[in-house]
């Protein structure tokens, strides 16, 4: 194909494009959907991620009367499985997707503290936010609570409309984190997720996908691999850190290296475009979905910017 580039405002830029082979087609998007094919006994991804919406609340409670209250208000919204200690709770995580959990602290076999800090170190369940109840009053009890990860803390009697605006609140600034990562260029991924095990991972994940940001035939197979994680436990985590699926994550991780490259100045834009796996018109249009500004615009903004600093 040949086309003009008008990405390129005082020069005239003609590009001519060849396959690599006879009835090649353009670049993929992100990584190859069409590349794994999945077997009778393989769980497809849609499959998986269509299992990633279907979440569950854990409320873990001793006092029947009282885990029955918040899961009574809890199932009004949300899907909610109980359990009365943290070892009984370890079992239902094993076996469910779940997103949130509601734990007191004092209670028999495994309490609410040695609960959150297994759920917080655990590569599988790290990404699962945890609000602990207590009776018991003062600092002592708060630093245990905080050390152990959780992300809310409330004392008993507690009032439940303050609970669901807690839930609520966990629920509103993880998508603010997530728009935050996938609208802004720059915006990189420590912004997406709270924990150090979580953004251990998180990190990790975005060095492979830059590593092989080149490499448009790998599949979700591949990178869970590299990962070392399974495949279905990468899904999950990705659709609660960032409400996106792996073909998503990986397609807006090319285009933030873009971004990054374009605002060094020193490459064209289809130098940019052609290394991180795009071919040039593929390139300025999701570029331009994605961030609300196209290549030429996001580059020029910066462009006066470096001429100002210098």
């Amino acid at each position: 194909s040949l086309y003009l580039d008008s990405n390129f405002g005082s020069m005239n830029s003609f590009v001519a494009e060849f396959p690599l082979s006879t009835g090649a087609a353009s670049a993929p998007e992100s990584i190859s959907e069409t590349a794994e094919k999945a077997s009778d006994n393989e769980i497809t991804d849609q499959a998986i991620e269509k299992s990633t919406e279907e979440v569950s609340f854990l409320v873990v409670e001793d006092n029947e009367y009282l885990r029955d209250l918040i899961a009574t208000e809890l199932s009004k919204t949300y899907r909610v499985l109980t359990a009365s200690n943290g070892k009984e709770a370890v079992g239902l995580l094993e076996n469910n997707n779940v997103e949130l959990v509601i734990s007191d602290i004092m209670m028999p076999e495994m309490d609410g503290c040695e609960l959150c800090n297994l759920i917080k170190s655990s590569v599988e369940y790290s990404h699962i936010s945890v609000i602990l109840l207590t009776a018991a009053v003062g600092i002592d009890s708060q630093m245990r609570s905080l050390k152990s990860g959780a992300d809310c803390y409330l004392e008993k009697p507690f009032n439940m409309d303050v609970l669901m605006t807690a839930v609520e609140n966990i629920q509103i600034n993880r998508k603010i984190r997530s728009k935050q990562f996938t609208a802004s260029p720059l915006a990189k991924v420590e912004c997406i997720v709270t924990g150090n095990t979580e953004q251990d991972l998180m990190d990790r994940l975005h060095n492979i996908v830059i590593e092989h940001i080149g490499d448009t035939e790998m599949t979700t197979t591949e990178l869970a691999e590299l990962m070392k994680l399974p495949r279905k436990v990468l899904i999950q985590k990705l659709k609660v850190n960032t409400g996106l699926s792996i073909n998503e994550y990986v397609r807006i991780c090319r285009l933030k290296k873009a971004a990054e490259l374009l605002s060094e100045n020193k490459y064209m834009i289809k130098e940019v475009a052609y290394y991180v796996g795009y071919t040039s018109s593929y390139f300025a249009k999701h570029f331009t979905a994605q961030f609300g500004v196209s290549p030429s615009e996001f580059q020029q903004q910066y462009s006066g910017q470096n001429t100002e600093n210098n």
